[in-house]
């Protein structure tokens, strides 16, 4: 195993001091030993001088890895609040410490090492700032799979049972229009009995995409569950929800769903609408739309059929 040096460590390269490693502080630590522990003061940098260390927030599983040759509480020692994470000795570990009164020392005699300390203080906000990215990212990925329904790309019954309710007071509050369509894709069992469940999904997916091209970038595609999917009109009245209905339903009627390739299949929906006229709730807006396609589907399916209440 190497024996390292101070000219091992960032901070103290091309450093000219009569200094030894050697010579410094040292302290030997077991296996989950604290080099140092969040929330505390710190007055010292510390340099791993062997073996390994994680980083801890609030998890069980460390932020980053430190390695022999790095060196810890840079950042709490110069700006002189408590540590904001723990550092915990993953093997044994022997660490130097170097307190403050000889860093401020070498900043005040040495440029090379108060460059070499700014230096690893920006690299290591530059590390944090990476680590937020990541986070936000993570966490936008999770947001996206609790909302939207991996299948289709639309937006899932969880999202419409959250966002449905405060959208539609919102629109009743001031008076403007605003309708529900639930749409069945007509005899879909029959699709998945005769053609397979993957031939099925081809038609979720093509009639989710359909639907997607066809509304505005206020509007709101959901996959309500199986083989049915809810749009929200917002400032949208009855008139014109069933003409935007309609002309979907023919859309869909006339493309040609190709499950395999050379093979298609000719897919109908049924569409039910219902329209904000009084003060009807969200419960009421689903039961007049499932009502009005429903009856659509007993009496002939592939047409659209309003519920007036």
């Amino acid at each position: 195993m190497k024996i390292l040096s101070l000219d091992d460590f960032d901070l103290f390269k091309g450093v000219s001091i009569n200094i030894e490693l050697e010579n410094l502080p040292s302290v030997a630590l077991k296996k989950d030993e604290h080099i140092i522990t969040k929330d505390y003061l710190n007055s010292a940098l510390h340099l791993l001088v062997k073996g390994e260390a994680g980083v801890y927030l609030k998890d069980k599983e460390p932020v980053r890895t430190i390695y022999a040759g790095e060196i810890m509480g840079e950042i709490s020692l110069v700006d002189q609040q408590p540590t904001t994470a723990s550092i915990i000795c993953h093997t044994d570990c022997n660490v130097v410490i170097i307190d403050e009164t000889l860093i401020w020392k070498l900043v005040n005699d040495n440029h090379r090492f108060t460059i070499n300390l700014l230096q690893i203080v920006v690299n290591r906000f530059r590390g944090l700032a990476t680590q937020i990215e990541t986070s936000l990212e993570k966490q936008k990925l999770l947001e996206y799979h609790v909302n939207i329904d991996d299948l289709t790309g639309l937006f899932n019954r969880g999202w419409l049972n959250k966002q449905f309710s405060p959208l539609l007071e919102r629109y009743k509050k001031n008076q403007q229009p605003f309708s529900y369509l639930m749409l069945d894709i007509d005899h879909f069992k029959n699709v998945n009995d005769n053609y397979g469940h993957q031939a099925g999904d081809v038609v979720l997916q093509n009639t989710a995409t359909i639907i997607n091209t066809a509304i505005r970038a206020t509007d709101y595609a959901i996959r309500y569950g199986g083989e049915e999917m809810a749009i929200l009109l917002p400032n949208t009245d009855a008139e014109n929800a069933i003409k935007f209905a309609e002309r979907l339903r023919k859309e869909i009627a006339d493309n040609m769903v190709e499950y395999e390739p050379g093979k298609t299949l000719n897919i109908t929906t049924s569409i039910g609408v219902s329209s904000l006229k009084d003060n009807e709730s969200v419960a009421d807006l689903i039961k007049l739309a499932d009502d009005a396609l429903y009856y659509g589907k007993e009496n002939g399916r592939n047409q659209v059929k309003y519920n007036e209440g």
